[in-house]
């Protein structure tokens, strides 16, 4: 999930490139839609105290082996809470964050390869990362300069990445390393007049340890300790980037809000699906993986369906009520993918799992 912010003013005409300077690719040739009879989706039964009756499942995160881990609203109380499910033994637990813990908002959840959990509200309101430890059940705070927008972990080096409203910081062992931003540096903020401030909540790590991070529209590369302005940025010059999804094989997907999805890597465009109706006219998409067997990406754009590009034959597949069993009164808003390499969705009313071979 994610929030999109949409500059007021007029479409800039883009003047030509300079044969020097990288260019974007032609889009994507797209296909008919294609019907399927069924595909085979597993539904959780969160039919539990816990889960209210229309529940939310803001975010989710298959890094932890065996589980589930994801953010909710408790029936109880009304407030967000962190659950776990358990895929073996299908047992679901409820972990309340202590009242002192300083954050009692969560919207966003990642995961680190040693077991910790970190939970933040994309909403540049909390200065602080809360932190849970699946192994003790402890429960502790990061705390930044600015608001916190986003968050990743770099799974090889252990290192989790913050972007707030004054940089963007890293951190080892949930101790600070460094806080980039202007003064040291590529990174440039907003300035409205009235303020100046970063707006990045839509920051990854690729397979190759690459740090990518949106700020509006501005699209930076972190590689080798230093901060770089990505070739291509900005991408457009009047919607910022809505979305940012790192791809199975290389590079990042990345979304501006109405215009285009690219997959990228630190170079250039590796392709994109601009032509593409189900893109092109959303705001966000709200997730993206590929598969990296076929190249083919399933992707949801916050409905009760979920649509699967092929690039074999440029069709496109739609996953829906009518052809699994994902509720019709669902609202897809995550899919990941486990170590197994089965694909898990999750949002209002559903969490689910398609099989390696759906």
């Amino acid at each position: 999930m994610k929030r999109t912010l949409v500059f007021l003013f007029a479409l800039v005409v883009l003047a030509a490139c300079n044969e020097d300077e990288p260019v974007l690719q032609g889009p994507i040739d797209t296909g008919p839609e294609i019907s399927v009879d069924s595909i085979d989706l597993s539904l959780v039964d969160l039919n539990d105290p816990g889960f209210a009756e229309n529940f939310l499942i803001f975010d989710f995160t298959t890094d932890i082996p065996g589980s589930i881990w994801g953010i909710t609203r408790e029936e109880e109380n009304g407030e967000e809470v962190l659950f776990s499910y358990d895929a073996s033994t299908e047992d679901i637990r409820f972990h309340t964050p202590p009242s002192d813990l300083g954050i009692n908002r969560f919207e966003e959840i990642a995961a680190g390869p040693d077991g910790s959990l970190y939970l933040h509200a994309n909403s540049l309101v909390f200065n602080l990362v809360a932190v849970y430890n699946t192994s003790t059940g402890d429960w502790s705070t990061i705390e930044v300069e600015g608001g916190v927008d986003g968050v990743t972990v770099d799974q090889v080096r252990n290192t989790l990445w913050v972007s707030h409203s004054a940089g963007v910081s890293s951190f080892q062992d949930d101790e600070l390393i460094n806080t980039y931003d202007e003064t040291n540096s590529v990174l440039q903020p907003i300035n409205t007049g009235s303020s100046t401030f970063f707006n990045g909540f839509a920051i990854a790590v690729d397979n190759s340890g690459v740090v990518w991070f949106a700020n509006s529209n501005d699209l930076y590369t972190f590689i080798d300790d230093e901060w770089s302005l990505h070739p291509l940025s900005p991408l457009s010059e009047v919607y910022i980037i809505s979305g940012l999804f790192p791809s199975r094989s290389e590079g990042v997907y990345i979304k501006t809000a109405f215009e285009s999805l690219y997959q990228l890597n630190a170079e250039g465009e590796i392709r994109n699906f601009n032509t593409l109706d189900e893109v092109t006219t959303t705001t966000a998409l709200l997730s993206v993986v590929d598969q990296v067997s076929d190249e083919g990406i399933l992707f949801s754009t916050g409905g009760s369906f979920l649509n699967f590009y092929d690039p074999a034959d440029a069709s496109l597949t739609r996953i829906d009520s009518e052809n699994s069993l994902l509720p019709t009164d669902a609202r897809v808003r995550g899919i990941k993918v486990d170590a197994s390499g089965n694909t898990w969705i999750g949002g209002h009313n559903v969490l689910g799992i398609l099989s390696e071979d759906w």
